[in-house]
């Protein structure tokens, strides 16, 4: 097979046969068109600066194998990261479900303290209509419904402290989600980008960028 595209030897009939130079190019222009994370350039730059150099039958195989290696790191670490994606986006699904569990409950909790609020207002206004009844001077009714107003008073002060507290929890959750939101969105459009191109890849020569069979099926199919 090598001999067929090898150069004949030199005049001496010694020293490596090299391959024909088209080799190179071939080689220069699939490695040049390879979709790779950027983190593997400087491993694709080398094989490329490789390749400049006149290729023998001795590092054809070398060459091949730094490639074949290069593309299965690339497959790795493509697969890794939509690992990586795909446990950070249910990390954030199990953060939505635990807020909305937890909304839940406050709004339960709210719900039993405003009746707790409310039953204790009208207990103390019943005291004040009975203090009205039952009191025989002015400074005796006086002193219960000022004690009651405190009361009602203290009543409101808790409740109103304790939806301020929910109210900032509220503040800090949502602040909290829509920022796991906006990272989410951000590496959904970095995915979605991903897999286009991918898809573009799939279906195109990687020499010519020319559409291959797969997608001329694809587009009869549509």
């Amino acid at each position: 097979c090598l001999d067929s595209i090898t150069n004949k030897s030199s005049a001496s009939g010694a020293g490596v046969q090299s391959l024909d130079p088209k080799v190179n190019d071939s080689l220069y222009q699939l490695v040049n068109h390879l979709a790779i994370p950027k983190d593997l350039d400087g491993r694709k730059d080398v094989i490329k600066a490789s390749l400049e150099a006149p290729i023998t039958s001795q590092n054809l195989c070398q060459i091949i194998n730094s490639v074949t290696d290069l593309l299965v790191d690339a497959f790795n670490m493509e697969q890794n990261r939509f690992k990586s994606f795909l446990q950070r986006l249910n990390g954030q699904l199990l953060d939505f479900e635990a807020y909305l569990q937890e909304s839940l409950s406050d709004q339960a909790s709210a719900a039993s303290e405003r009746n707790e609020l409310e039953a204790g207002i009208e207990k103390d206004l019943h005291q004040i209509k009975d203090h009205i009844d039952n009191s025989k001077t002015i400074e005796e009714l006086s002193g219960k419904i000022s004690s009651n107003f405190d009361s009602i008073g203290n009543r409101l002060k808790a409740f109103q402290a304790k939806e301020r507290q929910r109210e900032d929890h509220y503040r800090e959750a949502v602040n909290d989600l829509q920022n796991k939101l906006s990272e989410s969105e951000k590496e959904s459009e970095e995915i979605r980008k991903l897999l286009t191109f991918q898809r573009y890849r799939m279906n195109h020569d990687s020499l010519t960028g020319l559409p291959n069979r797969d997608s001329y099926d694809d587009h009869i199919t549509e």
